[in-house]
């Protein structure tokens, strides 16, 4: 069922009053994305970031996940390897600081490739590799972004698959699922169980925010082959999170409400 949600739905003035919105429908996670929590990359507020983590520990609320790494970062992790490890470095320490233990990796401006798939997977393998998710305690999940949101690589859960069937040699690198980059890449067939996915988004297309098509995205059935193969799990459960663009409370509220009334 869902147990989580981004933070990137509301503004951090209404940071508590969802809180409570989310403990009346039992949700004690929350996603995060950075630039919600510190405001920009060069200067960032860290009595923001401590003044949120006091909030969370008020109402036993767990960061579960952090999104939007490369927001407002303009940089391509294939054309500035470096530059892209360097941030990647100071995200981990964000997670270290708010013990965050999963990133999702979406970007999709961030990893346009002029190369072929294959070569960008090969490099893709190389950028996981020198940021040494393990030795910190992290995951981090490839989520797939179709063509609409502006990249040409890792289109699709089928190409992901093939990334971690073919190329990827690190366990701290799984998948991210998220129901509306599967629907509006054509629901291109793969095998689950390739995947090694970790975490899901509960989202229809370009982060929309419409209650009765997040209802349905959330009835769909890949949700539940998906939590079938993950009965072996047995570190940290399945993390299923709402993710949407900002929206009233009044309106955040009916949608938690009748989401959380629904089981897959």
């Amino acid at each position: 069922m869902l147990n989580c949600i981004s933070n990137i739905a509301w503004y951090f003035e209404d940071t508590e009053q969802v809180f409570k919105i989310m403990c009346e429908n039992q949700i004690f996670n929350v996603e995060v994305a950075p630039l919600e929590l510190i405001d920009c990359w060069d200067f960032p507020n860290y009595n923001k970031l401590n003044l949120f983590c006091d909030i969370c520990r008020d109402y036993g609320i767990s960061i579960s996940s952090m999104q939007s790494i490369f927001y407002k970062k303009q940089i391509n992790i294939f054309e500035n390897m470096k530059k892209s490890v360097k941030h990647m470095n100071f995200v981990k320490e964000i997670c270290n600081m708010i013990k965050c233990p999963y990133i999702v990796f979406g970007s999709p401006k961030n990893r346009n490739t002029n190369k072929s798939q294959e070569a960008s997977m090969s490099e893709l393998n190389c950028f996981f590799k020198q940021l040494n998710f393990a030795h910190e305690g992290l995951l981090i999940g490839i989520e797939a972004n179709p063509a609409e949101y502006g990249t040409n690589f890792l289109n699709n859960y089928q190409q992901i698959s093939k990334y971690m069937q073919e190329y990827n040699q690190l366990n701290s690198v799984r998948t991210h699922f998220d129901i509306g980059c599967y629907l509006l890449s054509n629901n291109n067939f793969f095998d689950i169980k390739d995947l090694r996915i970790e975490n899901m988004h509960l989202s229809m297309e370009y982060l929309k925010n419409d209650c009765a098509v997040l209802e349905n995205n959330y009835r769909n059935n890949i949700f539940k082959k998906i939590l079938r193969e993950d009965h072996d799990k047995k570190d940290r459960p399945m993390i299923l999170s709402l993710e949407m663009r900002k929206t009233k409370i009044s309106h955040l509220c009916t949608i938690l409400a009748n989401l959380s009334k629904m089981d897959l």
